[in-house]
């Protein structure tokens, strides 16, 4: 598959979901997955609270603006945020629920903005729908001196995951538009925008071939694949499920133990441009 292809293929499915995502994020697993996000965003914040006044944020692969919605609740005055994203509609629906932020609809590999001029770049499940990583070389570009990156991506290495989408083209029509109400990035046609899962490594070495410009300050690791799959499944075949008050959200503490990190499938990582 040519680059091109990729790009307009991903450009066509996730503006097709662009409103699903948007409105599955109050459902049952879009809530644990919203915690999941407010735990990335309170690093975030962290961060944002050392940038200077009036300093630029980039969220690139801004998507429908839920994580700019994050960031930027109950704070930020004092920071210009930019969300870009390759998906027209996904950005008309961040305009609509972000009105002190502005949008751009670009490319990664053609950002229209000076180098140097950004405080902080946030990359939030972006760069496991790129065919490569060469895009990160433009972002730190935008980086001035002292300025953060934060990188949160879907990682390689649960066997689980694995084995789901090796088997995702056997899966019944029937149960991929299950999948679809869930929060999932599918069309309506069943199919998934291009993927490519890296491991921690990968990112990690990106980050030392670039040791002359950037310094790791934080890796995280976090998400169950198996177990929000589970009850993604489990909430729409008993609704009934989602009325139980069950101790879901204090299983994210599990995450920081070394022992099952086999099992997470998020990472993320905080660099500092020197």
């Amino acid at each position: 598959m040519s680059l091109w292809k990729n790009k307009k293929e991903q450009q066509k499915i996730f503006s097709e979901v662009a409103n699903d995502i948007s409105n599955n994020e109050s459902g049952p697993l879009g809530l644990l997955l919203q915690k999941d996000g407010q735990s990335v965003a309170q690093i975030a914040t962290n961060y944002i609270k050392k940038v200077r006044k009036g300093g630029i944020i980039i969220d690139a692969g801004c998507g429908t603006g839920f994580f700019i919605n994050e960031i930027t609740n109950g704070m930020i005055n004092t920071c210009h945020i930019v969300g870009i994203d390759l998906s027209t509609e996904s950005v008309k629906i961040a305009k609509q629920k972000n009105e002190t932020a502005d949008f751009i609809v670009c490319d990664m590999d053609a950002l229209p903005l000076r180098d140097n001029v950004c405080d902080m770049v946030i990359l939030r499940n972006v760069l496991h729908h790129l065919s490569t990583l060469k895009p990160l070389g433009n972002v730190i570009g935008l980086l001035n001196s002292k300025g953060f990156m934060l990188i949160d991506d879907k990682i390689r290495g649960n066997p689980l995951q694995d084995i789901f989408f090796l088997a995702y083209p056997l899966v019944p029509y029937n149960f991929k538009m299950i999948l679809r109400e869930n929060a999932a990035h599918i069309d309506r046609y069943g199919n998934l925008p291009p993927i490519i899962y890296r491991s921690p490594k990968e990112y990690v070495n990106f980050v030392k071939q670039h040791s002359n410009e950037l310094t790791i300050l934080e890796l995280n690791y976090h998400g169950f694949f198996l177990f929000l799959g589970v009850l993604s499944v489990l909430y729409h075949f008993f609704p009934r499920l989602s009325n139980i008050h069950m101790p879901l959200y204090k299983l994210y503490s599990l995450e920081r133990r070394k022992i099952l990190r086999w099992s997470a499938v998020s990472m993320t990582i905080v660099v500092e441009r020197v």
